[in-house]
């Protein structure tokens, strides 16, 4: 649970830096212009989120600016230096960038992948293909393979929910559970925020939980929360 989640800045800089980018996130990034930005994020060979940042173009055109949650910076840039190999690109860590607001985030239907969720959900799971964060004409990127079998097989085994409850708002990554899974955990916490009377936040789900109303958090037999709204419509 967090009021809001500290950001931080990173810098890609260089000849090749717009390649670079192009070639590792999951969203085209070619359309920006000066000023723009974008929700993207970076995948594993197995197509597993490690995280997610807004990616900008600066006005200077070799340079790109992401604002990342500060407990992922350093964990992304290291991935980042993995990938830089000869390409003509520096990779720097800058200064505090405000922090991001887990209540806009929520109502917005938007996801951010908090450490204790990395390496875990394909983009589908928490509907990034949905917001318009998710390119599948961009070309290769680690875990696209996976990423386009999943879009283009609709073999979508989650999907992502906004749901309200009371007491004290549960971690990014706390298991929920519904009938008929009893014990077997049917889906993790994305993020939270607390409200005046308990809390609101984005879950993933199984596709048979998607209508449900018997949804619980952090145990089987807790009391079910409450589907809230999103602004998008999901698909199964």
């Amino acid at each position: 649970m967090v009021s809001s989640i500290p950001a931080s800045l990173l810098s890609i800089t260089g000849p090749d830096a717009e390649t670079f980018l192009q070639r590792l996130t999951i969203n085209d990034l070619r359309p920006l212009g000066p000023g723009e930005r974008q929700l993207s994020g970076l995948c594993t060979a197995k197509g597993r989120l490690i995280a997610l940042f807004w990616l900008e173009r600066t006005p200077e055109v070799t340079t790109f600016s992401l604002i990342v949650d500060l407990e992922s910076a350093e964990y992304l840039q290291q991935m980042f230096q993995k990938y830089r190999l000869r390409q003509r690109v520096e990779i720097e860590r800058g200064e505090e960038a405000s922090p991001l607001d887990p209540q806009a985030l929520i109502v917005t239907g938007t996801p951010w992948i908090l450490p204790p969720n990395r390496e875990m959900l394909l983009p589908q799971w928490v509907n990034l293909d949905l917001i318009g964060a998710l390119s599948f004409t961009k070309g290769c990127y680690p875990g696209q393979e996976v990423v386009a079998r999943t879009h283009y097989q609709s073999t979508h085994k989650r999907r992502m929910i906004r749901v309200a409850g009371l007491g004290t708002p549960p971690n990014a990554g706390t298991p929920c559970y519904g009938p008929p899974y009893g014990d077997q955990i049917a889906g993790w916490v994305i993020l939270s925020a607390p409200t005046a009377t308990g809390y609101e936040a984005l879950i993933t789900v199984l596709p048979s939980l998607l209508e449900s109303d018997s949804i619980t958090i952090g145990t089987p037999h807790a009391s079910p929360v409450a589907r809230l709204p999103l602004p998008y419509t999901l698909d199964r």
